[in-house]
């Protein structure tokens, strides 16, 4: 049994605990879904029920495991994987990241070859096994660091959003293959995520925290009617069926499709799509990455003032396509703004928000990182607007993912840009703060800049998209209007779309449609 009593923690320089008079208990093989809007203190829990990762400042209070203080147990004991699949890859190539823990056991020559053996044939890694981990995707890499992981069969797996950076379809299969865990081994697990739709089945109870403190612990209907009764921001993370019946009681997809059929449904008026003139040209672009051709031919036209989102595969050349835009100018770019090739006075009026928007910081304070970019006023307005007002003076690194996210995005903001280019902006983000980045683009977008975004979030691009396409075999494809392009796919479309598809296609959200009494 896992047992936290009376745990305080508070970063250096710092007036009040992030983590406040906690206390829970799991026993051995349950699954913990831990939740909360970012900044509560999900990922600095995490650390400090590892030993090795317990982050520096002042900490007080018990955490024990089988009646013994955690720094007893052997490092081994438990595993940790982070929400950057980047983050803990030491080793070139996947075999060796694998052996890597083990060799560090000291496991025998032999053993540890059976035991990597064992591991590639339950994971499915025979493919890439022999690959350099820097040629692989985001999903490749993750599951290989859940796959190390459980190489050192720990008795507590620990997981920061370890889905936040993959497609959909690597997302599901990184989820079930930590079913399969579960079920087979009988790991205790605790997972921190900002979208647990798909973590909901698996889970067996779930931890809210709020502001440091547990705000609710239980089974997970318990907690989940507990957060919908109260209507805290963190609702709008519920699945969207969730939101539709607002009830706890349907924890899984096959509940919840049963209960829309059997039910009565209004669907709202939908606003029709706007015309624009075209903003930016691409035509037949191709482009190479680490000698392998990632885009072929591509060519495309970013309309003014509008919201695109761009979704594909991980690996697919999203990231790629990005950083091409964002450093067009002087290049044989292919790259047109209003059907004139692209000038250097243009470039520096395009910004790029990285999947890592650590690149960006280069001060000591969140507050330093500002200073001198706008009127001191209109930066308090920002900070305020992004709930960052209250971190003004901590270290960026000290943020959790999503305040980093945020940050990162006043930066480039601050710059006037005329198109923005975001790189999975929604990355670590709660759902309330989804909806208020949702709201500010919406917003920016209406003052004339063109955003085009990089995204694995399907719900976020179906509530603020104009329009989406998608990254395939080098070309992007399928564009439309985001309530078109969703309607006609039938795997990359929202789970609530999925449910009501033979219904009305069309509807995408819990917003589309209210019950008929």
């Amino acid at each position: 049994m896992l047992k936290v009593e009376n745990l305080q923690f508070r970063y250096p320089k710092e007036s009040t605990f992030l983590l406040s008079d906690l206390h829970f208990e799991i026993n051995d093989g349950e699954f913990l879904l831990v939740i909360g809007t970012s900044g509560s203190g999900k990922s600095t829990l995490l650390r400090c029920l590892k030993p090795e990762l317990q982050p520096f400042g002042e900490r007080t209070g018990k955490i024990t495991y089988a009646n013994e203080s955690l720094e007893k147990l052997n490092s081994c004991d438990i595993g940790f994987v982070f929400q950057d699949p980047d983050d803990q890859m030491v080793m070139d190539k996947v075999w060796h990241e694998l052996a890597f823990g083990l060799e560090n056991m000291n496991m025998p020559v032999d053993q540890m070859k059976h035991r990597v053996a064992e591991i590639v044939q339950y994971f499915k890694l025979q493919e890439i096994y022999d690959c350099p981990v820097d040629q692989l995707s985001s999903g490749q890499k993750q599951i290989v660091n859940l796959a190390a992981a459980m190489a050192m069969n720990p008795k507590i797996l620990l997981l920061d959003e370890p889905t936040s950076r993959l497609d959909p379809f690597m997302a599901k299969q990184f989820l079930q293959f930590l079913k399969e865990i579960h079920d087979d081994f009988h790991t205790t697990i605790i997972m921190v995520e900002h979208r647990f739709e798909e973590v909901l089945p698996l889970s067996q109870k779930i931890l809210w925290l709020d502001q440091g403190k547990a705000a609710a612990f239980g089974v997970k209907e318990k907690v989940l009617e507990a957060l919908i009764h109260q209507e805290h921001p963190l609702h709008l993370a519920l699945p969207e069926y969730m939101k539709l019946t607002k009830t706890a009681l349907l924890t899984d997809k096959w509940t919840a499709h049963t209960y829309i059929q059997d039910h009565h449904w209004k669907v709202n008026p939908f606003l029709p799509l706007a015309k624009r003139g075209i903003f930016l040209q691409i035509k037949e672009l191709n482009l190479e990455y680490d000698r392998h051709r990632v885009l072929k031919d591509l060519s495309f036209d970013l309309c003014e003032g509008e919201f695109f989102c761009l979704l594909g595969a991980n690996g697919s050349g999203k990231s790629t396509f990005l950083r091409h835009l964002a450093f067009a100018f002087g290049r044989k770019s292919s790259i047109y703004y209003k059907h004139t090739p692209i000038d250097k006075a243009m470039n520096k009026k395009i910004v790029l928000l990285p999947q890592n928007p650590q690149v960006l910081f280069a001060h000591d304070t969140v507050e330093e990182e500002l200073s001198g970019l706008e009127r001191v006023e209109v930066i308090d307005q920002w900070l305020k607007q992004f709930h960052l007002d209250g971190q003004r003076h901590q270290h960026p690194y000290d943020l959790s993912g999503g305040q980093q996210q945020l940050l990162a995005l006043i930066k480039l903001l601050l710059l006037k840009p005329k198109l923005l280019l975001l790189d999975e902006p929604t990355n670590g983000i709660d759902a309330s703060m989804k909806q208020v980045l949702g709201e500010i683009l919406t917003d920016l977008k209406q003052q004339g800049i063109t955003i085009l975004c990089v995204s694995h979030d399907l719900e976020f691009c179906a509530a603020f998209a104009d329009r989406c396409g998608l990254l395939f075999d080098g070309k992007i494809e399928a564009v439309e209007a985001t309530r078109e392009f969703f309607k006609n796919n039938l795997f990359y479309t929202t789970s609530l779309g999925r449910l009501f598809r033979w219904l009305n296609p069309r509807i995408l959200l819990a917003k589309d449609v209210t019950e008929d009494e």
